[in-house]
C-alpha cells in the first residue's frame, strides 16, 4: 500500500461546510455494483466522487497531479485501509469531524481519524507498517472517540452557530433568526466582536447582560443598543470607559451626566455633541471650534455647521470641501478665498 503523505507543494484543500462534511463521512463501496461507487455509511445514499472532490478539495495523495477522481478510484489509491474507503476529507479538516484525516507520526500514513481512533483501542501499531503509534497520539485518539461509540452526533444548529461566532463574531449575520435571538449564541458573538450586537435580535439588543458584554468589548457597539440601554448609566459608563467617543450614542440625559462626562476628554465630548446636533458647535469652547477634527465631525454631519467654525477652519479647504459637499448652501459661511476656489465651488454644485 502506498504511503499517503501530501506531496511537496500541494496546497491544503479547502474545508467544506461542517454539516456536509459530517454527512460525507464513512464513504465506502457499494457491493455488487461492479464499478466502485461511493455512499454515505449512515444513510447509505449514493454520492458522486467528482462532486465530493470539487466540494472538499483533493485529499493528500502520493501523485495527485493529472489524475481524475475516477482514475484515483480505479487505481485504488487515496484509501483508508481500515475502512477501505476513500480519504475524502482534507488533511486540515475540523478535527471534531469523523472524516477528518489523521497522519500517524511514526509511519506517515494517512487514515480517517474516526477509523484510527477506533483502531487504537485494540491495536497500538500502524495498520499498514505495524510500527508503534506514539502513546500521546493514542491517548488523543481515544479521547476523540471513546470505546464502543459508533454513531457520530451531528452538531445541532446552536452548536454550529456558537462555533461560527466564537471564531468570527460577524458570523451572527448569517445565522437563523432563532439563533440571533439565542442569548448564548449572541453572547459568544459579542465577546468576539462587540459590533456583532448589530445583528442580534431586538430583544437581545435590549438585554442588559448582552449589551454590557458588547460595549465592554467595543464601546462603539452602544450604537446598536436599544434606547433603554443607551439610557442605562451602567451600560453607558462601560461603553465610554472602553471608548470615550461612544458618548455620542448615550441618551441626552447621560451625555451631560458628570460621572459619564468625566470619563471623556473635552475633545471627545465636543465630537460626541456635534455629531448629534450641528448647533452644538456653537456651544463648545473656542479651542474646539478651531479644532479640525471636531469641525470635520460637525460639517460631515451637517455642512451648515461651518457657520460656527473658527475663521481658520472656514478658510481650511479640506473642511470647506466636506461642508459644501454635504450641503452646498454652506458655501456662504466659507471665507472669501474659499468661496472663489474652483474646487470648492464645483463641490458646492455651483458653476464657476
Amino acid at each position: 500500500m502506498s504511503t499517503r503523505s501530501s506531496p511537496a507543494g500541494t496546497a491544503a484543500a479547502p474545508q467544506g461546510d461542517r454539516l456536509k462534511t459530517v454527512l460525507s463521512a464513512g464513504l465506502g463501496r457499494i457491493p455488487g455494483l461492479g464499478r466502485l461507487s461511493l455512499h454515505c455509511t449512515p444513510c447509505n445514499d449514493p454520492m458522486n466522487q467528482s462532486n465530493l472532490v470539487e466540494n472538499y478539495g483533493t485529499p493528500p495523495l502520493e501523485h495527485p497531479a493529472g489524475r481524475t477522481p475516477e482514475e484515483l478510484e480505479w487505481a485504488n489509491v487515496n484509501m483508508c485501509s481500515i475502512c477501505n474507503s476513500l480519504l475524502a476529507g482534507p488533511a486540515q479538516a475540523d478535527d471534531s469531524l469523523p472524516d477528518a484525516l489523521e497522519r500517524v507520526q511514526a509511519s506517515g500514513h494517512w487514515y480517517h481519524r474516526w477509523c484510527l481512533a477506533e483502531w487504537v483501542w485494540y491495536n497500538e501499531t500502524d495498520p499498514n507498517t505495524r510500527v508503534g503509534i506514539e502513546p500521546t497520539e493514542v491517548e488523543g485518539l481515544r479521547a476523540f472517540r471513546p470505546r464502543g461509540v459508533n454513531v457520530w452526533p451531528i452538531p445541532t444548529e446552536k452548536q454550529r452557530a456558537v462555533a461560527a461566532v466564537t471564531h468570527n463574531g460577524f458570523a451572527l449575520q448569517r445565522v437563523s433568526l432563532a439563533m440571533k435571538d439565542d442569548k448564548e449564541v449572541v453572547l459568544a458573538a459579542v465577546a468576539q466582536n462587540g459590533h456583532a450586537l448589530g445583528y442580534a435580535s431586538e430583544r437581545l439588543r435590549n438585554h442588559k447582560e448582552v449589551v454590557l458584554a458588547a460595549v465592554t468589548q467595543e464601546g462603539f457597539a452602544l450604537q446598536y443598543a436599544s434606547d433603554a440601554m443607551c439610557g442605562d448609566k451602567e451600560v453607558v459608563l462601560a461603553a465610554v470607559t472602553q471608548d470615550g467617543f461612544a458618548l455620542q450614542f448615550a441618551s441626552d440625559t447621560l451625555r451631560t451626566d458628570p460621572d459619564v462626562v468625566g470619563l471623556t476628554t473635552e475633545k471627545q465630548q465636543a465630537i460626541a455633541a456635534v455629531t448629534n446636533n450641528m448647533f452644538a458647535l456653537g456651544n463648545v469652547s473656542l479651542a474646539m471650534r478651531g479644532d479640525k477634527e471636531v469641525v470635520l465631525a460637525a460639517v460631515a454631519e451637517n455642512g451648515m455647521a461651518l457657520l460656527f467654525a473658527s475663521l481658520a477652519m472656514q478658510n481650511d479647504k479640506e473642511v470647506v470641501l466636506v461642508a459644501v459637499t454635504q450641503n452646498g448652501r454652506a458655501l456662504q459661511f466659507a471665507s472669501a478665498a474659499m468661496q472663489t476656489d474652483p474646487d470648492v465651488v464645483r463641490a458646492a454644485g455651483r458653476v464657476p
